[in-house]
């Protein structure tokens, strides 16, 4: 079961999303910038944000959180067990294993290094949070190079390309670390 609270380190926090009305002013605000809109593609209305985010607070299988950085908001991100996720039936997942999305909402913070270091404290949370989780996989849309060069300098590796609806996705996963 999904956990909505996340423990990331100083100086990261992550405030845990309702689905409240701000809430969803908030991630449609930000969705609608440029690059997001070419990358998410969820350049949605505030109503629509707060229903998804409200049906995110009372599922089972995910958690939206803002991060912050340095208490200011930094990235949206979706927590999430692969099991139970559009990626289920492409890949041969462990009931525990675990998934993110991430959305760097503040762009005058790219190019700094953040987005890198919040993937390696994301998935050290993420695996010590579900402790049985043997791997993260993760699928942004393929032409985003960018997203795809930072997790590999994370230490995923591309496992294969996939299609959605909304994207042709590259699926990379993150075995835990042994040691």
């Amino acid at each position: 079961m999904i956990q909505h609270h996340l423990d990331l380190p100083s100086p990261w926090s992550a405030e845990y999303l309702h689905g409240t009305a701000a809430d969803g002013a908030r991630l449609a605000r930000w969705m609608k910038q440029d690059y997001l809109v070419n990358t998410w593609d969820q350049a949605w209305t505030p109503e629509r944000w707060a229903s998804v985010l409200h049906r995110h607070a009372t599922s089972s299988d995910v958690s939206a959180f803002l991060v912050h950085h340095e208490a200011q908001p930094f990235a949206y991100i979706e927590v999430y067990e692969l099991a139970s996720s559009p990626l289920a039936e492409h890949g041969s997942w462990a009931s525990d294993d675990m998934g993110f999305h991430i959305a760097v909402v503040e762009p005058r913070k790219l190019g700094r290094g953040l987005a890198r270091r919040l993937v390696g404290d994301l998935c050290g949370a993420i695996f010590t949070h579900y402790g049985s989780a043997e791997l993260i996989a993760v699928e942004p849309n393929e032409e985003n190079k960018r997203i795809i060069r930072l997790l590999e300098h994370s230490g995923f590796t591309l496992l294969k390309t996939v299609r959605f609806p909304q994207k042709r996705a590259a699926v990379m996963v993150l075995p835990r670390p042994t040691g």
